[in-house]
C-alpha cells in the first residue's frame, strides 16, 4: 500500500509549508500531496483553503505577502525534492475556473524545471473541467480523479490513474470497480492504524495521511 504524505508532515509542522514537506521527505514517505493556487503576481503557491486564516483570500495577495504566512512556492517544493526519490501529488485548486490558465501555467513549469521528473507526478482536482484541461494539455500525465459522487465513467473518459476519494466514503464495491477498470483508489485521510489496515485488506491501493511515520508502508 501506497502511504501519501497528506500536505506534507502535516501532524508535526504546519501543513503545505517548506518545513513539513522537508519533514516528510526526511521520513522517507513514498509519496507527497500538496495543492496549487496562484498569487496576485501569478506565482503558483501551495496552500489548501481559498483564503487565509484572516479572510484575504490566496488571488488578492502578492507572493511577498503570502510568504510572510509561510506559503511556499511550487518552485520552494521542487528545489527541497531535488535529492528524495519522493513522487509528488499535485492537487490544482480551481473551483469554478478561479484561476484561468493555471493549468497550461503548471505545464510550462513542470516542462521546463530541471529539478521535476513528470513521470513521478500526479495531477489531481475535484474539479472535473480543470482535468479535462489538463488531459487536454498532456495525453500521458497521470491524473487522480478527487471525487465526492464515484461515477467510474468521468475517471475513465480522462484516461485517469486514481481515484481519490474521502475514507468516509470509500467501500468495498468502489474498489471493486476501479480495480476492474485498472483504477488505483487513494483514500484520504487516514490517520489510524487500523483503519488503514481495514482498508488495506479491501485493496485500496494507498492513503493519505497526516502521519509519514507512523502510517507506513513498513508497519503495515
Amino acid at each position: 500500500m501506497i502511504v501519501i504524505a497528506h500536505r506534507g508532515a502535516s501532524a508535526y509542522f504546519k501543513e503545505n509549508t517548506l518545513k513539513a514537506f522537508k519533514e516528510a521527505f526526511n521520513m522517507s514517505a513514498q509519496y507527497m500531496e500538496t495543492d496549487v493556487q496562484r498569487s496576485q503576481d501569478g506565482v503558483l503557491v501551495l496552500y489548501h483553503d481559498y483564503a487565509l486564516p484572516d479572510g484575504r483570500k490566496i488571488k488578492d495577495l502578492p507572493f511577498s505577502q503570502l510568504k510572510k504566512y509561510d506559503v511556499p512556492s511550487i518552485e520552494e517544493l521542487f528545489f527541497a525534492a531535488r535529492n528524495f526519490s519522493v513522487k509528488i501529488n499535485l492537487e490544482i485548486k480551481n473551483d469554478d475556473n478561479l484561476y484561468p490558465g493555471i493549468e497550461k501555467q503548471l505545464f510550462d513549469f513542470l516542462n521546463s524545471a530541471k529539478t521535476v521528473n513528470k513521470e513521478h507526478l500526479l495531477l489531481s482536482s475535484f474539479d472535473f473541467e480543470t482535468l479535462k484541461r489538463v488531459r487536454a494539455l498532456d495525453i500521458t500525465i497521470k491524473i487522480g480523479v478527487l471525487t465526492r459522487n464515484f461515477d467510474v465513467k468521468q475517471a475513465l473518459s480522462l484516461n485517469a490513474y486514481s481515484v481519490n476519494i474521502s475514507e468516509k466514503r470509500i467501500n468495498a464495491d468502489i474498489i471493486k470497480i476501479c480495480k476492474e477498470n485498472n483504477l488505483k483508489t487513494f483514500v484520504y485521510t487516514v490517520n489510524d492504524l487500523s483503519r488503514a489496515r481495514e482498508l488495506e485488506a479491501m485493496g485500496a491501493d494507498g492513503i493519505f495521511s497526516d502521519f509519514p511515520d507512523l502510517i507506513s508502508k513498513q508497519a503495515l
